[in-house]
């Protein structure tokens, strides 16, 4: 009889444990190929209260939240990988990531270089000022910023010309607002609501855009979803699903509220891209 070696025993015998009883009889709603085998490897910018890669390796937040979700009912695991918000994207364009998270606004832009999930909530334009602002025309003069990327820059770009500095992310423009480099940011809504409930943007009004012709993003509100690597159908077919599933649930909406936000928002209606 042949006896297996014990050096070989054991290797098989801690892969078995690694991968441990959970694992072993884990059956996924969907099969699709990953960047690493078994893993989703998540691109996540540092953007409260939708991204939240902390310290431990693991991810919070609303989007990390609906990841999670998503990676455990595919037998995943999930590897958090993080970014800098303007470098998120094309950590998945390269390949380098399955996808990203953190509030990204499903734009026709986006749709021509990635794969966009159904979209998982609402958001809108919101304007953060001394003044309590709400209409875009009367920040005509002012200094203005806002985000690089952002479904309205190329609006904003038209409207605003020189008096607009955009930022690398929303840190930097929160830091720009405190220190009056900027007398107005543009950012979103949400974001700005529950950076206020725990103590920031002191001194400033949190306000909604009013609907202004000139910039399409502050007419209706914008759908969020999840940018894939496109080359990737059956990881954008199991989102989907997933989303899909959540939504119906009501999971996607008790999710939001519990971070501070309009479970409405769930609400998004069917898929449709903003900008051209």
């Amino acid at each position: 009889m042949t006896t297996m070696p014990t050096g070989l025993r054991l290797v098989l015998c801690l892969l078995w444990l690694s991968a441990g009883p959970a694992a072993a009889h884990c059956t996924p709603d969907h099969v699709f190929e990953t960047v690493r085998p078994g893993v989703l490897s998540v691109a996540a910018p540092h953007l409260q209260p939708y991204s939240v890669p902390r310290p431990d390796g693991t991810l919070g937040g609303v989007d990390g939240e609906i990841v999670n979700r998503i990676a455990q009912s595919n037998c995943l695991s999930v590897r958090v990988v993080p970014v800098d918000q303007g470098a998120a994207l094309q950590y998945v364009i390269s390949g380098r990531a399955d996808l990203t998270l953190g509030d990204w606004y499903r734009t026709a832009a986006r749709a021509r270089v990635l794969g966009l999930s159904a979209p998982l909530y609402l958001d809108e334009m919101g304007l953060f000022s001394a003044k309590g602002l709400r209409r875009l025309a009367d920040l005509s003069g002012l200094r203005v910023g806002s985000v690089q990327n952002y479904a309205w820059v190329r609006d904003l770009k038209l409207l605003f010309a020189a008096d607009l500095t955009l930022f690398p992310n929303a840190a930097a423009l929160e830091a720009a607002l405190e220190s009056g480099q900027v007398e107005v940011g543009i950012d979103s809504y949400g974001t700005g609501l529950v950076g206020r409930a725990r103590g920031d943007y002191a001194g400033l009004f949190i306000e909604r855009a009013e609907p202004d012709p000139r910039v399409e993003a502050s007419i209706r509100p914008l759908q969020a979803g999840l940018p894939y690597d496109r080359s990737n159908p059956r990881l954008g077919a199991a989102l989907d699903a997933a989303i899909a599933e959540m939504q119906a649930s009501g999971e996607i909406a008790r999710i939001l509220e519990a971070h501070g936000l309009d479970p409405a928002a769930a609400r998004t209606g069917p898929p449709r891209l903003t900008g051209g």
